[in-house]
């Protein structure tokens, strides 16, 4: 009895140290200012203008952004409509409620507008958690899967962009909650409540983003379709079950574009065209996967699911061929279908919802096999590594720099490359400008020309503009020769 006590008493108490932690690190992760990428202000604008000017057309909102459409005569935020309403949802409670806007309270309303993104984030580890549990039961386990849990958002740059409105961690959370729902259904076998929750799901993920939500909506009928059933009736009502949830989520989409401007099509197909005609194919692939913005540069960890697919593990099942397949075909898709490095990001964004997924199956491998070793020590040292550029992440995701075929030639941008170098730039100059970091990204990487533009331009990104003249007095000091 008094054992039960004792391990209550532990459990609750590390309960309240993770809500803590939780509260402790949203007060001083999550942003009180929008910076000008098109990705936060094109939806704050049209929050604002739906609850505070009554209309869809953004342009009289106090957000001005680069990503719009025209459309009719009016202009419109180009984002997949879903999360901005619910965005706009929560911004009208509390102007309508608590009398807070953005006006007369900006930080504190920004704060929360952001806060459900970080709180996504957190559950996204929570639901690796979950996925890990269903595999890796015994008890022994329950320290493995908390801190694989933890290492699948704070490792990743999931972590990195919780802290702002976007849609890469919903994405993530959804795929993770796609995961487990196919884990179950494979386990305990599939029926057509749970085909429709899937599909749902697949149609929430298409409602946030379009690639992601089309390879794995596709992937995961094919796995409703081909599952086992009692007949073919059977199989067929299971499927009809997934395709009913899919275009339920999917009709929402198109009935929120038709309520706002009088079609079904999402306007992101007028805005982003990419630039592929005379593109250098293969160096954009480097730099997208290892090179200035690339995806496995940030998160090396990822990497080690090619080792561990290499060998038979608990977990290697029809769940992980159809999930990493369909991880496969949307980094392909993006791949082929872009060309400007995800523009004002940290990393190649659009791939960043892939990772928790892949150290999923990364910490299911190695499961029991993370002895002393060189591939322990690999794998530490590539989260450890990870979990430093989130955190450089967390000081602006939206960070300006190269934006591929949208940097016009000559454009300075065009020396300002991968945005882990801008964040530590920026903070080190903002805390310790007369440090050896700030002289070396000055003298080595970028030279005092490119060094200055780069620290002025994100000052101005950030709506810090007052500390471009602190900038300016700083190099005319210590750089009077260059100009």
């Amino acid at each position: 009895m008094r054992k039960t006590i004792m391990k209550t008493g532990y459990g609750q108490l590390w309960v309240i140290f993770g809500l803590v932690i939780i509260i402790a690190s949203a007060v001083m992760l999550v942003k009180t200012e929008v910076t000008q990428a098109g990705n936060e202000t094109s939806r704050l604008a049209m929050v604002q203008s739906i609850v505070d000017n009554g209309t869809w057309d953004i342009t009289g909102s106090i957000f001005k952004t680069p990503d719009k459409a025209q459309l009719n005569g009016h202009l419109y935020c180009d984002k997949p409509p879903l999360l901005t309403w619910l965005s706009a949802g929560e911004y009208f409670l509390l102007a309508k409620v608590f009398g807070m806007t953005f006006q007369n309270n900006r930080e504190i309303v920004l704060f929360l507008l952001n806060l459900p993104y970080f709180l996504m984030g957190i559950g996204t580890g929570f639901l690796n958690y979950l996925c890990l549990r269903e595999y890796l039961e015994e008890k022994k386990a329950f320290a493995y899967r908390i801190g694989a849990a933890i290492l699948s958002v704070s490792s990743t740059l999931v972590f990195s962009y919780s802290v702002t409105i976007g849609n890469h961690v919903p994405c993530a959370f959804c795929l993770m909650l796609l995961l487990l729902l196919m884990i179950r259904t494979e386990k305990r076998g599939l029926n057509a409540r749970y085909a429709f929750l899937t599909g749902m799901t697949a149609g929430l993920l298409f409602n946030c983003e379009f690639v992601l939500g089309g390879t794995f909506g596709l992937g995961a009928a094919v796995f409703v379709l081909s599952g086992r059933a009692s007949s073919q009736k059977d199989r067929m009502k299971k499927f009809l079950a997934y395709t009913a949830g899919g275009l339920l989520l999917i009709a929402l989409e198109g009935l929120l574009n038709f309520i706002m401007y009088r079609s079904p099509l999402p306007l992101y197909l007028l805005t982003h065209k990419p630039v592929l005609v005379n593109r250098r194919f293969w160096y954009y692939v480097w730099n997208c996967l290892f090179g200035f913005e690339g995806f496995f540069l940030y998160m090396p960890a990822c990497l080690f699911v090619f080792p561990a697919l290499c060998r038979a593990f608990k977990g290697r099942d029809r769940v992980c061929t159809f999930m990493l397949g369909s991880a496969l075909a949307a980094t392909v898709l993006f791949l082929c279908s872009t060309s400007d490095y995800g523009g004002f990001c940290y990393g190649y964004r659009f791939l960043i919802p892939l990772a928790p997924v892949l150290l999923f199956y990364v910490f299911l491998s190695f499961y029991g096999r993370l002895r002393k070793g060189v591939t322990a020590s690999l794998l530490s040292l590539a989260l450890l590594w990870g979990i430093i550029t989130a955190v450089a992440g967390t000081l602006n995701p939206w960070n300006s720099g190269y934006e591929g075929s949208l940097t016009p030639k000559g454009n300075p941008n065009e020396h300002i490359r991968n945005g882990f170098a801008v964040n530590t730039f920026v903070f080190f100059f903002e805390n310790c400008p007369d440090s050896l970091p700030v002289r070396f990204f000055t003298e080595k990487v970028y030279g005092p020309e490119i060094a200055f533009f780069c620290l002025a331009e994100e000052f101005i990104n950030r709506n810090q503009s007052e500390k471009v003249s602190i900038a300016a007095a700083w190099f005319q000091k210590h750089y009077p020769e260059r100009r």
